[in-house]
C-alpha cells in the first residue's frame, strides 16, 4: 500500500524490514520464497522512477516559464511594442 499512495520512503523501509525478516527466518533454517519481495521492490522501483522523472519534468517547466517571464520582463518595449503570446 506504500508503494500505491506515492509512500516511496516508507516503502522502502519495509522493503528492508523484510528483508531483515527474511534473513532471521533463513537463520532460524526456513525455507523462503522471495519470488513476492523481489516483484515488489521492482514495482517500487519503477513506480519511483515514474515519480522522480513526472516531478523532474514539472521542475523543467516552471524553470522553462520563469525563464521566458525573464526575458518578456528584459525586453524593452518603450517604443510602444508591446509583447504577446
Amino acid at each position: 500500500m506504500r508503494n500505491a499512495n506515492c509512500r516511496y520512503s516508507e516503502a522502502e523501509e519495509t522493503w528492508q524490514e523484510s528483508l531483515t525478516w527474511v534473513g532471521k527466518l533463513e537463520d532460524e533454517g526456513h525455507v523462503v520464497n522471495k519470488a513476492t519481495l523481489y516483484s515488489e521492490v521492482c514495482s517500487l522501483l519503477f513506480a519511483k522512477s515514474l515519480y522522480d522523472e513526472v516531478r523532474g519534468i514539472t521542475l523543467l517547466f516552471h524553470l522553462l516559464d520563469t525563464a521566458i517571464l525573464e526575458i518578456i520582463m528584459s525586453l524593452d518595449v518603450s517604443d510602444g511594442n508591446t509583447v504577446s503570446f
